[in-house]
């Protein structure tokens, strides 16, 4: 060591000194241990925080889908047919309805709607609109019949009416209020058409396909777990941690669940057991979709 440097420590207080010579292992230790815990405290505020704006941009993407399909439904009187989720943007039919256009099949939806995404493009939507905030595809059905065309079309039919309706039990054509028999009722038009929904922990039903209450359609956000969503680029997720059993009921690669079958809708939880449910579900009915795209019955005087 040169004279210079014995002068300067001379004037380096001892506790400076320790500073200079670093932490010891002791200190690192301490300091390692405080921020582990601080890591233990805060990361799991991290995650609640991260899904909970996940589900956030979940429901705000279903309410642009919602308003989407009633805009189609204005248009079209019937609602569009899903997409095919296994393909990705190379495919010409990438985000369009799957859906026959002629023969006897005309107007029914393609390949019993398994895979079935949210046709984003022939609802004028943006690609991103059709994932959830998991970045992954919504699983999207709807009613078998709902389809064909002039199948939300209500305008003909009466409260009053007595007519049990076409072949399909659409509004029967030349409808007069003033003459019951020529008007299909609304119970007549809602029966059988939609899809049913229960509750996954009770089991309670809360749209019924086989009765008037059938839901248009069901939009599924498969959640924290992920399991049975396609991916943009048409690929079947694998759940983790595995889905409950009555939410396995809406994974993308199961078909179409005719009543008496379910769909299942239910409040998230983290079980570990068969009773696992994270999805998040819409099921609006026929008829509010119809009265929102301005296609509901006729008032009787």
């Amino acid at each position: 060591m040169n004279p210079m440097s014995i002068e300067i420590l001379s004037f380096v207080s001892p506790n400076n000194r320790r500073l200079a010579r670093g932490f010891t292992l002791v200190e690192i230790a301490i300091v390692l241990v405080i921020m582990a815990l601080l890591v233990a405290i805060v990361a799991p505020i991290a995650v609640g925080q991260i899904e909970m704006a996940r589900r956030n941009t979940t429901k705000t993407r279903m309410d642009i889908i919602d308003k989407a399909i009633v805009l189609f439904v204005q248009r079209n009187q019937r609602m569009p047919c899903p997409a095919d989720g296994t393909v990705d943007n190379s495919s010409l039919t990438y985000g369009l309805e799957n859906r026959s256009t002629t023969g006897p099949t005309a107007g029914d939806c393609i390949g019993n709607q398994q895979t079935g995404i949210v046709p984003f493009r022939s609802l004028a939507l943006g690609d991103d609109d059709a994932n959830d905030g998991g970045n992954l595809r919504f699983t999207f059905r709807i009613g078998s019949l709902l389809a064909k065309t002039g199948a939300l079309n209500m305008t003909s039919c009466d409260p009053v009416g007595t007519a049990s309706g076409g072949a399909s039990g659409f509004c029967k054509p030349g409808c007069s209020s003033l003459s019951p028999s020529t008007c299909t009722p609304i119970s007549s038009f809602l029966t059988n058409y939609g899809l049913s929904v229960s509750d996954a922990a009770s089991g309670a039903v809360i749209t019924d396909g086989a009765a008037t209450s059938g839901a248009a359609y069901v939009l599924i956000s498969h959640g924290a777990n992920q399991g049975g969503a396609f991916t943009p680029a048409g690929v079947l997720t694998v759940a983790n941690p595995a889905s409950g059993t009555n939410e396995a009921f809406n994974h993308n690669n199961q078909v179409f669940r005719a009543p008496p079958l379910f769909y299942s809708e239910g409040s998230e939880n983290n079980s570990t057991t068969p009773a696992h449910f994270d999805d998040v579900v819409r099921r609006p009915t026929i008829q509010s979709v119809i009265d929102a795209a301005g296609l509901g019955p006729r008032i009787s005087p």
